[in-house]
């Protein structure tokens, strides 16, 4: 969700587990419908010209609607595998309505239905109609592979009677059961997928208004079965991980402080970063205003106006700088629009307009790679590139009703086949490009994709179909972003007690996620003024400055304590009542009561501002200092982690330029490890016989300090604390039989105690790193790094050596590559264990060092 305030406005209690987990048990589905309301932590009201209600008994309306009407629940839960689930009937009004005759387009219904629901556009019913042909049970599927083959109904009789579904395997059968006995009706060949369950009662009729017909539900219950049903996450405070981001999302920062200054408190960053705010998410759009570089943003002001101006990198990067200055890391969105883009509003520049797939991608491919190399330029650390920006239904004009036809009676938001067929399939195709550009400028950040996802389309299955639909057209991405439901515009969220929310959110998320690939709430909004809404507050939290303040604190306990949750982030939190007049009412969702005033709910951003969940272990491979990955040759470290130690190898280079190893071993506590750098010196050459090393001296003290288990930040001899991260050099799946495993290995016939000469590997993928450590002729230290492909067990590169780069406490330098010392090859024969051949050397079995 994005806002100009340029343009035209538009938009397309405490808690969580005590013990830190958010995981909680299976919870019984049974639902006896006791009591007067429906029980959201179980059911989703999802009618369509219908109501529901609960008196002892579920009780579903359908209205008079043309053509279609349906009061209908669908399940908060899936069913994971078999399953056999039943539920009991009573038709209560309507059904002795009179239908039209049967004919080839005319076949009026009414149905109450048990029916399984994998989307909109992939269902199965099973119902006890009343149709033009008379009464009977019978299914309709609408599953491509039933097209024209839905079984033969059954004649059936009186206003009484139970559903049943079984399935077993891919085989689903359909029974209706009258005065105990069950009665099988037919059989489908379905898939053997989770789905959802739901009850209904519907009209369908030929005409312009069909008849309203209510039915009863009661002891609805899964005899067998497994679900992914879990009990509400318990209620506990907000815990701050050391890898949970929390931020907010600014993008008119640079109109309010420097076009504006009276609106807002030029110092408003930095109290944000000491409220505990420690990133900033800011959008870029395709434009570049340079004039805007070529001033001090305070001068600004004296400019013409021009609506390019906003979200211009220029503009964007404006932001950065304020919130690198306040000592906030930096997150950027691209748009790939000339103005803002969010759900449902894709355009293309102007200048993109009526490009081919391939000339659409070329173009992102080239805008990422300016958009990072320009922040770079400018000193910017962006860290995270979030490739477009709530991008459900395509990006860069290529969407439903833009580029792209939709066929008539397709409900593309609700039909996930339709989407991956003809929308993400494209968009796959520009996104990989767009990370292709940010990876050859900015190779360490991470990237993240964004649709907004949540509440998106019937159920909860749009989001997770959209990244399982990423993940299979192969787009490279890091970070599965979601926005959180605004109540700026209708939602159901009053309907939901805080757990119960939590609990279907949680699901949504725990679908979206990936191994190594987190999921983050980047837009998150909650209003302390009812004015001008259209939805209605959560009980627990009135639209009031308490009432915000309160669910601020819920939702990032919340978060912080969904393992698979990796940040959130808060959506214009310098808003104030007096910044604007909006629609919709956006001032009032803001974090400010004033320009100078804080809501009580900016507060909450402290709880437990130090602490963390639990201690951290670095990631084993190869680091690298964040402000020297420009790619240039350089100097950097591999980090191997076993328990509580740690080994640091740095490869660096001496005043003279001369290359060198350091090592440091020791113990990690709270997240930091010190030691001394030591060197060593006189050990084998290449193609010598072996001689024990000797050691040389220290190099100072180093310091390791762990925000995450792949970023933190270095203090070297003589020198500040620098940024740190985990290097990427490669992806994709290794295609080995064998999983080397990363960390320190050592020779085997020269692992006697002794000083020597030992290497350190990593890989991502299918590409492997080594970094050499070892002497020369003369007996000086250094090190060579080999990078090259892993293929059948089997890795091969050149050892390449470099000099002149930065020593410690010097000024920074790009070291030179020189001359190579010739092919390594590596033939592993099992995880810990491989052949190793040095230039002018015999093979020599080598192994991982377990420490």
């Amino acid at each position: 969700m994005h806002f100009s305030i340029s343009f035209s406005r538009r938009l397309a209690t405490a808690f969580a587990l005590a013990t830190g987990l958010w995981q909680s048990p299976a919870a019984a589905v049974e639902d006896r419908f006791d009591g007067n309301a429906l029980d959201w932590c179980k059911w989703e009201d999802v009618s369509t010209s219908g109501t529901v209600r609960q008196n002892g008994e579920l009780i579903l309306t359908s209205q008079p609607a043309p053509s279609f009407g349906s009061a209908r629940v669908l399940t908060q839960y899936r069913l994971t595998g078999d399953f056999d689930m039943q539920v009991d009937y009573r038709r209560v009004a309507g059904f002795d309505a009179a239908l039209a005759p049967s004919g080839p387009t005319v076949f009026d219904q009414l149905n109450v239905a048990l029916g399984l629901h994998w989307n909109e556009s992939r269902f199965i019913q099973f119902s006890r109609s009343k149709t033009s042909g008379g009464e009977q049970v019978s299914v309709y599927s609408s599953l491509p592979a039933h097209a024209g083959q839905n079984g033969t109904p059954a004649d059936a009789s009186g206003s009484t009677g139970s559903l049943r579904l079984v399935r077993t395997g891919t085989r689903l059968a359909y029974l209706h059961g009258t005065s105990g006995n069950w009665t099988p009706v037919g059989q489908l060949e379905v898939p053997s997928t989770p789905v959802s369950a739901y009850l209904a009662a519907t009209t369908v009729v030929s005409g312009t208004s069909g008849p309203s017909i209510s039915a009863a539900f009661d002891n609805f219950k899964v005899n067998s079965g497994a679900t992914d049903q879990t009990d509400p996450p318990a209620l506990a405070p907000f815990a701050r991980r050391s890898d949970f981001l929390v931020g907010g999302v600014s993008e008119n920062w640079p109109a309010f402080r420097y076009q504006s200054s009276s609106r807002i408190d030029p110092n408003l960053l930095a109290r944000f970063r000491a409220e505990g705010m420690g990133w900033i998410r800011v959008g870029v759009t395709t434009a570049s205003v340079p004039i805007l570089d070529a001033m001090p943003p305070g001068r600004w002001n004296t400019l013409q106006y021009d609506p390019a101006t906003w979200g211009s990198r220029e503009y964007a990067a404006a932001t950065l700088q304020d919130a690198a200055a306040a000592g906030m890391r930096l997150y950027a969105y691209l748009y790939f629009s000339d103005r803002a883009a969010n759900w449902g509003n894709q355009k293309a520049p102007a200048a993109w307009a009526g490009k081919s797939v391939q000339e659409t991608a070329q173009l992102m491919e080239q805008h990422a790679f300016d958009t990072a190399s320009y922040f770079k330029s400018r000193g910017l650390n962006v860290e995270i590139y979030e490739l477009g920006n709530e991008t459900d239904l395509g990006m860069a004009g290529f969407e439903p009703g833009g580029r792209i036809s939709v066929p008539s009676g397709v409900d593309f938001v609700n039909n996930h086949e339709w989407l991956r067929d003809n929308v993400w399939n494209i968009q796959a195709e520009l996104l990989k490009a767009a990370a292709r550009g940010i990876r050859r400028a900015a190779p360490q950040a991470r990237i993240a994709l964004h649709p907004a996802g949540v509440e998106v389309g019937v159920g909860t299955g749009f989001a997770p179909a959209f990244y399982a639909a990423m993940r299979d057209f192969g787009v490279d991405y890091d970070i599965a972003a979601l926005s959180h439901p605004y109540a700026y515009f209708d939602w159901k969220l009053h309907r939901y007690s805080t757990m119960c929310w939590f609990k279907r959110l949680g699901q949504i998320v725990d679908r979206v996620a990936s191994p190594g690939r987190p999921a983050m709430l980047v837009e998150v909004s909650y209003p302390h003024d009812p004015r001008g809404l259209r939805a209605q507050p959560m009980a627990d939290f009135p639209f009031t400055p308490a009432g915000q303040s309160g669910w601020l604190l819920a939702q990032l306990g919340f978060a912080s304590r969904h393992p698979a949750l990796a940040g959130w982030f808060y959506f214009y939190p310098e808003f104030h009542p007096a910044i604007g007049s909006y629609d919709p009412p956006l001032d009032y969702g803001g974090l400010m009561a004033s320009s100078s005033a804080a809501q009580p709910a900016l507060s909450q951003l402290r709880a437990n501002l130090e602490s963390s969940l639990a201690p951290l272990q670095p990631q084993t491979g190869v680091w690298g200092i964040d402000a020297e990955l420009n790619g240039q040759p350089g100097r950097g470290f591999q980090l191997a982690a076993s328990g509580n130690n740690l080994v640091l190898s740095f490869y660096g280079y001496e005043p003279n330029g001369a290359a060198r190893f350091w090592l440091a071993v020791g113990p990690m506590a709270d997240n930091l490890f010190s030691g001394t750098l030591l060197a060593y010196d006189g050990g084998t050459a290449f193609g010598d016989n072996y001689k024990p090393a000797r050691f040389s001296g220290p190099a100072g003290a180093v310091q390791l300090r762990f925000t995450s288990s792949t970023e933190g930040e270095i203090t070297l001899p003589g020198e500040a604390p620098k940024r740190i991260s985990r290097v990427r050099f490669g992806s994709g799946g290794t295609g080995n039989a064998i999983t080397p495993r990363r960390g320190v290995w050592s020779i085997d016939v020269e692992t006697n105690g002794q000083p020597g000469r030992g290497f350190q590997l990593d890989h991502q993928g299918s590409t492997m790193a080594l970094s050499f450590y070892g002497y020369t002729a003369s007996g000086a230290s250094r090190f060579w790094l080999a990078l090259g492909s892993l293929a059948d067990n089997r890795f091969g590169g050149e050892l390449e050596s470099y000099d002149g780069g930065t020593a410690f406490a010097g000024a920074y330098r790009p070291a030179q590559r020189g001359a190579s010392a010739g092919p390594v090859t590596l033939v592993f024969t099992g995880e810990r264990t491989g052949i190793l051949t040095l230039p002018g050397e015999a093979p020599k079995a080598v192994s991982l060092l377990e420490f």
